[in-house]
């Protein structure tokens, strides 16, 4: 989350130079910008979620234990009644050392993502596209021998991340291929073929082909020969290549709209999930609840840090921190029907705060009077088509330290154009008409500035 907030201040000469401007605002023209959307969630209803007569748990909550046997313990009896489907909601404790764990495999699961994007936008070819397959492939492997293994005795907390792995696979599994890529393989029954099933369809979909018959039997039995996936990446990376050449075409379509968005908005996503799990020991509980309203679907994320502690998402060094404290809860209403709008609320006791930090914003604040403050809500519109015009907005509203009036806005904007670049031996996808600019709205002024793409 702490990806999407203000990247409009990644380049800070253009904000010192002469491409920023600023208007005086007259009295009560804030009143038009900022507005609150309404909170639907009291209203909203869990939704009766079942897949081939199993009940779907509609809440996840992630407790924080000391206790790391106890809690592998409990997570293997969750993990049995969501297989049975007998629950609604699922309660699951985690403790510090499988959230470290569990951190690590989900830097992998990014690490696959990034690579698969990378060959999606940029249509790499070659020795690089086989590279990062294979990269990929090998970090699926490592995913999937964890979620198989079986716990070892007086290592009880190592299990965590793989037994949560396999609840949530066992749970979404059945519309993993009809929902992310189509044409549904055959052996999804296995936990291991399927997933080497879609990293293969996606990478060889990237490069505009169908993978050949037999192919991840084959990367399967290279797997095999090795007690450490990553060892194999050289084999797999010639095989990958020879095979691509022995490949079907495919049309561009066999990338789902959901995938291609999955590669741009997962791994940021996935980064602060991670930071999360390495603060495990600051934390209470978090949960994850999906809903229902007349307007289509919600999703609240709640965050309860122990008191007296902050969970922070770092920022980076020209991106705001994020800082979690007390209980607080964030709600997801995406891409509403009236306007296509992805709405993010902050509502609860406690607080979700952006914090401006660092010497960068230090030298941002002699243009730019920058403030931190409790973040109340994020609306975010974007169109994005594997070829053609992409656009992104997002728009944070917050209330800043301080007395006199709180409000302020900043504002994010881009667009840019895909299409394929024709060579001799290849083809690949070039961005052009890249626009970037930037908004901060106080209540007495409105900066605004390009940013370079």
């Amino acid at each position: 989350m702490s990806r999407f907030l203000l990247p409009w201040l990644l380049i800070l000469p253009e904000i010192l130079g002469c491409g920023l401007q600023h208007t005086g605002l007259k009295a009560g023209q804030m009143d038009l910008y900022w507005y609150l959307d309404q909170d639907v969630w009291p209203q909203a209803k869990p939704p009766q979620l079942s897949i081939k007569g199993k009940t779907i748990p509609t809440k996840w909550t992630f407790n924080s234990t000391g206790d790391a046997r106890s809690a592998a313990l409990s997570l293997a009896m969750a993990a049995m009644q969501v297989a049975r489907g007998q629950v609604h909601e699922v309660a699951i404790p985690i403790s510090p050392e499988q959230a470290r764990s569990a951190a690590n495999m989900i830097r992998g699961i990014r690490d696959t993502l990034e690579n698969l994007h990378v060959t999606v936008q940029h249509g790499v070819a070659g020795w690089r596209w086989a590279q990062l397959s294979a990269k990929a492939v090998v970090v699926v492997e490592t995913i999937s021998r964890s979620a198989s293994a079986q716990p070892v005795q007086g290592q009880a907390g190592e299990d965590g991340p793989g037994s949560l792995l396999r609840v949530l696979l066992e749970t979404l599994g059945e519309q993993l291929d009809s929902r992310v890529l189509t044409d549904r393989p055959e052996n999804a029954g296995q936990l291991r073929e399927r997933l080497m099933d879609a990293v293969l369809r996606a990478a060889f979909a990237a490069a505009g082909h169908k993978p050949p018959e037999g192919l991840s039997r084959q990367v399967m039995a290279i797997l095999d020969q090795h007690a450490e996936p990553a060892k194999a990446q050289p084999k797999l990376q010639r095989t990958l290549l020879d095979r691509l050449e022995q490949a079907p075409p495919s049309d561009s379509k066999e990338i789902s709209h959901i995938l291609q968005e999955a590669l741009v908005w997962a791994p940021p996503i996935l980064q602060d999930i991670e930071q999360f799990a390495r603060q495990w020991d600051r934390i209470q509980s978090v949960s994850v609840e999906f809903r229902k309203h007349d307007d289509g679907a919600a999703v609240a994320i709640t965050v309860k840090a122990i008191k007296g502690k902050q969970v922070r998402l770092n920022g980076g060094a020209l991106q705001p921190d994020l800082v979690f404290q007390g209980d607080c809860r964030v709600t997801i209403q995406p891409r509403l029907a009236a306007t296509g709008q992805t709405i993010v609320l902050m509502e609860g006791g406690g607080a979700c705060r952006v914090e401006f930090t660092g010497l960068g914003f230090a030298l941002a604040r002699l243009a730019v009077p920058l403030a931190s403050g409790t973040l109340r809500e994020l609306r975010i519109a974007s169109c994005s088509t594997y070829r053609g015009p992409n656009e992104l907005d997002v728009l944070m509203l917050m209330e800043a330290d301080g007395g006199g009036d709180r409000r302020r806005i900043g504002v994010f904007h881009s667009s840019y154009v895909k299409a394929p670049d024709r060579q001799v031996f290849s083809v690949q996808i070039k961005t052009s008409d890249r626009h970037r600019m930037g908004l901060y709205v106080t209540p007495a002024r409105l900066y605004s500035y390009p940013l370079p793409g």
